[in-house]
């Protein structure tokens, strides 16, 4: 079965439908469970960037549940984190957690997150600092109580400033912010800055970290670009033992890349082919890809070419930054490129090789590493990308100096956080950039073209509606159908033909 547009915005459309007539109802938990399951449609495909409609549902739900504050007073160096993931080397948690303390604030830092292995650098960070309190949002309750238990804690803690690190689809935090007095500032950190999210009428100013987010948030969002705050990020480096990389690399030219594998699907395999180009005019090297999701269009790719010990795929890697250290070249990941793993490779003094289209700013490199210091790094030409590829393999004096230019690029901790506290002082833009050209049907069409090669999108519509997918697409209820009914099928002669061998034997 394969989605196209208008599939997709009928989902949605009959999602929000639901939310408003549960509203309408009073079912405010079952109104919010369709706005949450409505934002992860949008988030997955990104044919919009925000919505209106919904922004103000959950105002109108919020105002139903909260008694406005009067007289209000805040505590002047009181702020309030608040953190919808709390993972260790996820997101920007640790960036503007290590600022507040870099800047002796007093916060709160409130996680709706379960609080685990994953996330014990960001709690032990937090506990070794006296200025700061800790709360954790028990995850049993309804949406609606998570709601009031925000709302009552970010109150009797009297903030003067908010910073807001959310998931896309974060609905329960929204009612309260939406439910704050305007005493206090609202800064979201824009993660997910080239996707939908919600809360884009929630807040008074945005951290961006690249142009790119920056000219989205204010031609797609609406938001004035006097509400826009330019904030590049460095990479949490955590000390982990190398756990070393296959036989097959010793003697070679190790290049690099990582990811979500989706970021490099889509386009008839355009990444994995140009990688196959590179590695055969260039036998000294050899390719890593260290990354998690769908790994079987991957391996299928490299059994059809020839190239198991060309090609290889490690996984996930805990060891990341050892990764980064003991490789020589960094390749950026196409359609989709990603920021930090630039990052890490320019820390580590690694070149970095990179192609992208010139309709594609969000992929390109130097958006998110080369803020402070503009040092080319995409090329848009095949041919072109392929003879720096040839260079960065067979030179290593050029892979070196252009390894150590890289590093220059990056933002250093001091750096970052003496930007926060002075930015957030006068809530003015302190660091300059330029409106990047962003074609945003190109997103669309990379994230439906993803969807209709590995059906991730479908099976988390099953998961979340069950059989009320029935209602919201009888299309998807059917390939479900289907699909099960097959698998079953297929598993059912697979038993028989098996008895069938044995009872022969």
């Amino acid at each position: 079965m394969k989605l196209e547009r208008k599939d997709i915005t009928r989902i949605y459309e009959r999602l929000k439908g639901r939310a408003f007539r549960a509203y309408s109802n009073g079912s405010y938990n079952k109104s919010l469970k369709y706005i949450y399951i409505a934002a992860r449609v949008a988030y997955k495909f990104s044919w919009i960037f925000t919505d209106e409609d919904l922004e103000l549902l959950m105002m109108k739900i919020s105002k139903s549940l909260f008694i406005p504050v009067e007289h209000y007073k805040p505590k002047a160096n009181n702020y309030v984190f608040f953190d919808s993931i709390s993972l260790d080397n996820v997101g920007l948690s640790q960036q503007y957690i290590r600022a507040l303390i870099g800047n002796n604030i007093n916060f709160l830092y409130i996680s709706d997150s379960t609080r685990n292995l994953r996330s014990k650098n960001i709690f032990l960070e937090i506990e070794e600092y006296n200025k700061a309190e800790i709360y954790v949002i028990p995850p049993e309750l309804s949406r609606t109580e998570k709601a009031k238990v925000i709302f009552e804690k970010i109150i009797s803690y009297r903030p003067s400033k908010m910073v807001m690190h959310l998931m896309p689809y974060s609905v329960n935090p929204l009612l309260a912010f939406y439910a704050l007095p305007t005493e206090i500032i609202k800064y979201q950190i824009n993660l997910t800055d080239h996707a939908f999210w919600l809360g884009t009428r929630c807040l008074d100013y945005s951290f961006e970290f690249r142009p790119y987010g920056c000219t989205l948030t204010h031609y797609q969002r609406n938001m004035a670009k006097d509400k826009i705050l330019l904030l590049p990020f460095y990479p949490i480096v955590n000390t982990v033992e190398f756990q070393g990389f296959p036989m097959e690399c010793e003697g070679k030219i190790v290049v690099f890349s990582g990811g979500a594998y989706p970021k490099i699907l889509g386009e008839n395999n355009f990444f994995l082919n140009l990688v196959k180009k590179m590695l055969l005019a260039n036998e000294d090297a050899i390719f890593l890809f260290a990354g998690s999701g769908d790994a079987i269009p991957i391996k299928k790719f490299i059994v059809e070419n020839d190239l198991e010990n060309r090609i290889i795929l490690l996984g996930h890697r805990t060891d990341i930054n050892e990764v980064f250290k003991h490789c020589d070249i960094y390749m950026s990941t196409y359609p989709l490129g990603g920021g930090l793993m630039g990052q890490f490779a320019a820390i580590n003094a690694k070149p970095i090789l990179a192609y992208s289209t010139i309709d594609k700013r969000n992929s390109w490199t130097e958006e998110t590493v080369c803020q402070f210091k503009k040092i080319k790094i995409t090329h848009t030409y095949i041919d072109e990308f392929l003879v720096e590829a040839q260079k960065l393999i067979s030179d290593k004096e050029y892979r070196l100096s252009f390894g150590a230019a890289l590093q220059e690029c990056v933002v250093s901790i001091d750096k970052f956080n003496q930007t926060f506290v002075d930015t957030i002082k006068n809530n003015t833009n302190l660091v300059q950039y330029e409106d990047v050209d962003i074609n945003v049907n190109l997103i669309l069409i990379h994230n439906i073209d993803y969807e209709n090669n590995n059906n991730e999108f479908k099976n988390s519509l099953i998961k979340f509606m069950k059989f009320g997918v029935l209602f919201i697409s009888p299309t998807v209820f059917f390939w479900a159908f289907t699909y099960i009914f097959t698998k079953s099928f297929r598993l059912k002669v697979f038993m028989r033909l098996k008895k069938i061998f044995f009872n022969l034997m």
